[in-house]
């Protein structure tokens, strides 16, 4: 798959814009013969989208991507994505978001540890939407291409008495949750730091989620946003019961 990302034109022609068009090809002419997938044009009505992700293209061919800005009296001139071509491949898959950390007493003493699954692309543009209102990936055979074009393998959970990670304190998890318990190591009355991965079924591996959300941002660290400023999140912590 390939993701494109833009931003509304500085100038509207004097009319409110109203959608956007998404236009790729295999050719930098935009004029070859091919079918769609490998060639198509896609309209957006919603004028708060940002991004679109192309599906089912064919990989390690080279794709051109343009996307024009549209007002009532119809589209302007197509802006080309950057860099150019873009060639899909595999590629590892999004952090997890909306991680917490909580102390827990029942059914055991321990910190229960739960997690969503990533939601935007490890390359940090959202499939389709915007940072603020992502939208879900595509499913390609049944799958979705957050996950890197294949299935979830499992989810890594690591711990620390700090915010720098030894790589030494680690669980595995196949669904959204797990607990930290005594037997694994765990102090009472120790703060311990908390961060989880993906690894899909290819071995690789995603970024860490290890910051708590910040409305609407899911799971940010430094992320840079359209403005060009940047927001993150405290660590996600808890205190061993």
């Amino acid at each position: 798959m390939l993701t494109v990302a833009w931003q509304p034109p500085t100038d509207n022609g004097g009319d409110p814009i109203s959608g956007y068009i998404v236009e790729w090809d295999t050719l930098a002419s935009y004029n070859s013969l091919n079918l769609p997938p490998d060639k198509n044009k896609v309209p957006i009505s919603d004028v708060t989208q940002r991004s679109y992700t192309i599906s089912l293209l064919t990989q390690f061919s080279a794709y051109y991507v343009r996307v024009f800005a549209v007002n009532s009296l119809g589209a302007g001139v197509g802006q080309d994505a950057s860099p150019l071509p873009g060639v899909p491949d595999l590629v590892r898959p999004g952090k997890p978001v909306t991680v917490t950390a909580t102390a827990v007493t029942t059914p055991a003493s321990g910190i229960y540890v739960q997690w969503q699954a990533p939601y935007i692309p490890d390359h940090g543009l959202p499939c389709f939407g915007s940072l603020s209102a992502p939208l879900p990936c595509p499913n390609i055979l049944g799958v979705s291409s957050v996950f890197g074009g294949v299935p979830l393998n499992n989810y890594v959970v690591e711990w620390s008495l700090s915010a720098v990670f030894p790589g030494t304190n680690t669980k595995t998890s196949q669904g959204n949750n797990l607990y930290l318990l005594p037997a694994d190591g765990l102090v009472t009355g120790t703060t311990y730091y908390v961060r989880v991965q993906v690894v899909n079924q290819n071995s690789l591996v995603s970024g860490f989620c290890q910051r708590i959300n910040v409305s609407p941002y899911l799971c940010p660290d430094n992320l840079l946003l359209y403005d060009g400023s940047y927001t993150t999140g405290a660590y996600v912590t808890a205190v061993m019961p």
